[in-house]
């Protein structure tokens, strides 16, 4: 499964599996969140806390990516850390 301009994170679950997930409205190879408008740049405010970012995939895998981002399911709001065990 392809990655798609970081868009995408692999989540590890405590049995040691990984969950691809979605992140709304983020890409990580950008620099720090800043947006250039012109000539003016303004910094994007990102909020990692909120559930509704998250769109969790039911791929799961015990080898991600060599390329991906991954991430531990305790750095991810409750609701998405329990949907991610389920899956």
């Amino acid at each position: 499964m392809g990655l798609k301009h970081s868009k995408y994170v692999y989540v590890r679950r405590s049995d040691g599996l990984f969950v691809k997930v979605r992140v709304l409205n983020i890409r990580f190879n950008k620099k720090s969140g800043l947006k250039e408008r012109g000539k003016q740049i303004e910094r994007v405010v990102f909020d990692v806390t909120d559930p509704s970012r998250y769109i969790v995939l039911p791929y799961k895998t015990s080898k991600p990516p060599h390329n991906s981002i991954v991430i531990d399911v305790s750095e991810l709001p409750r609701e998405i850390a329990t949907i991610i065990e389920t899956v």
